[in-house]
């Protein structure tokens, strides 16, 4: 594992989930990870090097990581975890796993079920027990119009930006529909370029 990173911080204190490393279930489940006798390493690449890595093996309803942290400039630090796994069923069929969060708050066991682990001071745990906060929690509104309108951008199959061209309709859609969608675009678009200007008045 490579070293854990400080993550940037908010105004409050609270590290990005954006900024640490973690693991997705739907990634593992994706991958064959969560299979009874799989073994293999996950890693996370940047700028196509890779800068950290986990070898994991899952046994029934338990994922078990071993890896080695780097804090600064200190030595290596062998470590080993075990992460409960469960299956809830769906609504309409299936199931879906959770991890279970493996930490001790106060000598009483977190169990959180969710969906990603982060790594954060050699530990993976849950978002609640590391503290962290989504990027999106820290946009002012101009911000957040501006990504509701990029979301939909790229839904369509288009580029984020206010620049650039609007995708044309995706097979298959309706035009009402795409009308739709165009027309929350503008809306986003409009909001963000008025907050930037300090004209803008936005509603909840």
């Amino acid at each position: 594992m490579g070293g854990t990173g400080s993550g940037r911080p908010r105004a409050d204190g609270r590290g990005l989930t954006e900024t640490y490393y973690s693991l997705d279930v739907d990634q593992l489940r994706k991958a064959g990870v969560l299979v009874p006798g799989s073994n293999r390493v996950w890693s996370w690449s940047f700028g196509g090097k890779q800068v950290a890595a986990v070898c994991l093996s899952f046994e029934q309803n338990r994922l078990n990581l071993s890896y080695s942290i780097q804090i600064g400039d200190g030595p290596w630090k062998p470590l080993s975890e075990t992460v409960g796994v469960v299956w809830l069923n769906c609504t309409y069929g299936g199931n879906r796993p959770y991890l279970i969060c493996p930490a001790k708050v106060d000598g009483v066991d977190c169990d959180r079920r969710v969906r990603k682990l982060y790594l954060r001071s050699g530990l993976f745990r849950c978002r609640g027990c590391h503290r962290l906060a989504y990027a999106c929690q820290s946009e002012v509104r101009w911000e957040r119009a501006l990504r509701r309108a990029n979301k939909i951008r790229q839904q369509l199959g288009g580029k984020p930006g206010l620049q650039q061209p609007l995708a044309d309709p995706p097979k298959g859609m309706w035009q009402e529909t795409y009308d739709r969608h165009w027309t929350r675009i503008m809306r986003a678009e409009i909001q963000a370029c008025e907050a930037l200007s300090g004209t803008a008045r936005f509603r909840r």
